[in-house]
């Protein structure tokens, strides 16, 4: 009996975690909160302002997992989002879509890197207040440095 208990147990506390990554929950700012969850192969997201709600859906063209990450893309002191999935070729690249709140347009925008198509292999540089990301120029790799202005 105790196995068994133990099994359930570990189960659930399983089931928790993988279905925490599935949702999260941001306050771009101190009048607006978010929920952005992954629903399938797509996200869907519940923008809660002043102004009202706004739910929207972002399509995804991958079959692999996806991912969520919520953090100041733009360095703007307001969270926005981001989610990633494995490259659908060898499986070494994390292909990244960023969005950050715009108070222009009172919604997420999706924001895109100074070079290349995508986002790859995204790392936060929070000390300058950069995106590092990889594209390929000739079939090599390299270094792209963006600083997203804020909206």
């Amino acid at each position: 009996m105790r196995r068994i208990a133990t099994g359930l147990a570990f189960f659930f506390a399983a089931q928790h975690t993988a279905s925490a990554a599935e949702a999260v929950a941001i306050s771009p700012d101190q009048f607006t909160n978010a929920t952005i969850e992954i629903r399938g192969s797509d996200i869907y997201y519940e923008l809660r302002t002043p102004a009202g709600i706004r739910s929207a859906k972002i399509a995804t063209e991958t079959e692999k997992p996806i991912h969520l990450e919520a953090g100041d893309y733009d360095f703007s002191g307001r969270q926005g989002f981001a989610f990633w999935s494995i490259d659908e070729g060898q499986g070494v690249y994390k292909i990244y879509r960023v969005f950050t709140f715009s108070r222009k347009r009172n919604d997420f925008v999706e924001r895109h890197p100074r070079c290349g198509d995508a986002f790859l292999n995204l790392r936060v540089d929070a000390q300058r207040k950069r995106l590092i990301s990889t594209f390929f120029e000739d079939n090599i790799p390299k270094s792209c440095v963006s600083r997203l202005e804020p909206d």
